[in-house]
């Protein structure tokens, strides 16, 4: 049965930083047949003195040349492929930074979502999240991997005390900052009628569960939909860059899913590119941030430096006060 597609997407600098250093992409294929059937990637890149937009808009390069190189995600067990290309592409982000220099510690989230067939794939690593909106109902699809949603997960916060944590933002893990990746991988169902959203924290933070649920009626367009959420983040001082990529799926979905793997991927040799860095000279940099959707329209964000400490200092910090905190936590229980 033919599944049919609707989408929108929308990308701002937001109120404070002067950079834009989100990307997505939606890619489509030229034969309805082919497959993957469709692909959405949002990334939110880190790592300050232009590493940011650089990070993110590798992510979707690759992601771009595996589509085209075949890759479609698919096989008995999703997770292993979608786990391959997140680890790859984590190793070729580290392989690029150090072929940079300045560029050292620069990292991106990556939220992916594949349809294949009728099923749809999930991958996920970072705080940028996928939604999945059905019926007036909105859920969260993705896990956050900051600091403070971890300490929730652990029982170590309330979800009250996780939402205003000061360090709320900080990751605990991302591509081109970790060796392991514990990336989140699922096997998601869908009915006819059923809205997804892929943002960045830029969108998520400022914009209430509330909100973002009121916006995503198919009262509106995924078009329309994905605009009105950035003007809402921006009216709220848009204090990061926004992402918004909705699409709807229209038809019969596949049945409920049979497999849902979470797990660690350590990151093979192997998986490193032949050439560890395939986009080196200034053509990257010269790439529009918004991957391969950027004809719809709207301008690129102004080229200047995003301020604040780099995420990925964040990330190693993160990661060390979990440590601690769990150590700590248990010493307190014996």
């Amino acid at each position: 049965m033919t599944v049919e597609i609707e989408y929108g997407a929308a990308s701002d600098t937001g109120r404070v930083r002067s950079r834009n250093e989100d990307s997505y992409l939606v890619w489509m294929p030229e034969a309805p047949e082919q497959e993957p059937r469709a692909v959405f990637l949002v990334a939110d890149g880190m790592g300050g003195h232009e590493a940011g937009d650089v990070a993110s808009r590798f992510v979707v390069a690759e992601l771009e040349r595996a589509i085209a190189g075949g890759q479609t995600f698919s096989g008995q067990r999703f997770d292993e492929p979608m786990r391959r290309w997140f680890s790859g592409v984590s190793r070729s982000l580290v392989h690029l930074a150090e072929s940079r220099g300045a560029s050292r510690g620069m990292g991106s989230t990556a939220s992916l979502v594949v349809l294949i067939g009728r099923r749809l794939v999930l991958g996920h690593v970072g705080d940028s999240r996928i939604y999945r909106w059905r019926q007036g109902a909105l859920e969260q699809l993705s896990l956050d991997h900051s600091f403070a949603e971890e300490q929730r997960r652990r029982g170590l916060l309330t979800a009250e005390e996780a939402l205003h944590h000061p360090q709320r933002n900080l990751l605990t893990q991302a591509l081109g900052v970790d060796t392991e990746l514990d990336v989140q991988t699922a096997e998601l169902d869908w009915q006819s009628g059923d809205r997804f959203l892929l943002c960045s924290d830029g969108l998520h933070g400022p914009v209430t569960l509330e909100e973002i649920t009121e916006r995503m009626d198919e009262r509106h367009s995924p078009q329309e939909s994905a605009e009105a959420l950035v003007a809402k983040a921006n009216d709220a001082g848009g204090p990061d860059n926004i992402t918004a990529v909705i699409f709807e799926l229209r038809g019969e979905g596949a049945p409920e899913p049979i497999l849902e793997p979470q797990g660690t991927s350590t990151l093979p040799d192997d998986d490193a590119p032949t050439d560890p860095n395939p986009f080196a000279g200034d053509d990257l940099l010269d790439t529009d941030p918004r991957g391969a959707w950027a004809e719809s329209g709207g301008e690129t964000a102004p080229a200047a430096a995003k301020g604040g400490p780099p995420k990925w200092a964040w990330v190693v910090l993160a990661i060390a006060v979990v440590l601690a905190a769990v150590l700590l936590f248990g010493a307190l229980r014996s």
